[in-house]
């Protein structure tokens, strides 16, 4: 069987790169981080112990909902839940509402009147 298939952080993290960049390259990117895992275990750095596919995916949503609030800040946005119409400022039941698509990006900055727009740019 193929770590692929198995339910452990391994083969999320397999499966997670297969759809973004193909799978070719996830088996490699894959066999790497086990080799990694392999060496680091038999050096007697770690005791390795598989935290699941819940664990990396909670990992997962965090991070990605922190580069989100990141992007959305330096692009003038902010985060806003819909069910409840807060701002999100980092809880984790927010995170969770946020990545199952039941809050968006609002914008914090008014567009120009179309007068003022540049006739350059592409609105």
């Amino acid at each position: 069987m193929g770590v692929g298939k198995t339910s452990t952080a391994l083969g999320a993290y397999h499966r997670r790169l297969a759809y973004r960049i193909g799978k070719p390259k996830a088996i490699t990117a894959t066999a790497r981080k086990i080799a990694i895992l392999v060496y680091r275990v038999l050096r007697g750095d770690i005791d390795y112990c598989d935290p699941g596919v819940d664990a990396y995916e909670a990992q997962h949503r965090t991070r990605t909902l922190r580069n989100l609030r990141n992007r959305a800040q330096r692009l003038g946005f902010a985060l806003l839940n819909l069910e409840s119409g807060q701002l999100l400022q980092g809880e984790a039941s927010q995170e969770a509402a946020l990545l199952d698509g039941r809050a968006h990006l609002p914008s914090t900055r008014s567009p120009k009147p179309f007068a003022e727009r540049d006739s350059k740019s592409v609105w």
